[in-house]
């Protein structure tokens, strides 16, 4: 998921930024100081949020008994939740509307270079049907991977409320077609995405390779 999220903000980046700003945000050095920054911050606040530091420095706390596990919040139900939402919920919206954003962004940048080229009624409806493809194409492939996430997500759920009543607070019993079938949803994940990667990416890089080779040889012609 952090890497999808990250392929999908640096497309964003590139085709809404200027190009020369894009080469400053995402310089060698920016981005590996942006990465090794992220990870460390991530790992800092886990290491200081996650441990209940207090229980482990007063003896008393360690030996007296409790229903719920008091060495890590991450073990709560309600931390439990509030994670999942913040690591794949909002992720998985978040690259959604990105990418909503990016097929209106690239729609306008093809119909912008299509209208700069001279070329001829045939030429310009067969450029229109490539760049259809091309569009679909990306919109399909991004939401894809990023749907795929949902039965992940409703696994994650379905674990923490199961947790939640082996802690007493409140019963509850999973659906069992419901995790069947985000089980199976969920084994067939790498099956989907290589499929979609093979077919998809395929078509697409055939499809726009052809329409630069156009694109370049109409240029040649305008200038000559």
């Amino acid at each position: 998921m952090a890497l999808l999220l990250f392929f999908t903000i640096e497309r964003y980046l590139k085709l809404v930024k200027p190009d020369i700003h894009y080469k400053v945000l995402m310089s060698k050095f920016r981005l590996w100081a942006g990465i090794t920054a992220i990870w460390a911050g991530g790992i800092s606040f886990s290491f200081v949020t996650t441990p209940y530091w207090i229980t482990f420095k007063v003896k008393k706390l360690l030996t007296k008994p409790r229903e719920m596990c008091v060495f890590s919040t991450i073990m709560e139900p309600l931390s439990g939740m509030i994670t999942l939402f913040i690591s794949q919920l909002l992720a998985i919206v978040v690259l959604i509307v990105i990418n909503c954003i990016l097929g209106v962004k690239i729609r306008r940048i093809f119909q912008s270079v299509r209208q700069r080229l001279p070329t001829s009624h045939e030429q310009e409806l067969r450029n229109k049907e490539i760049l259809k493809k091309v569009e679909v194409n990306l919109f399909i492939m991004s939401n894809i991977y990023a749907l795929l996430y949902i039965p992940s997500l409703g696994l994650s759920v379905i674990d923490i409320l199961a947790f939640f009543g082996q802690l007493k607070e409140r019963q509850y019993k999973p659906n069992e077609r419901a995790v069947f079938v985000l089980v199976n949803l969920a084994a067939i994940y790498p099956f989907c995405e290589a499929v979609t990667c093979f077919f998809l990416n395929k078509d697409l890089k055939r499809l726009m390779v052809d329409f630069w080779n156009k694109s370049i040889g109409k240029v040649r012609v305008s200038t000559t």
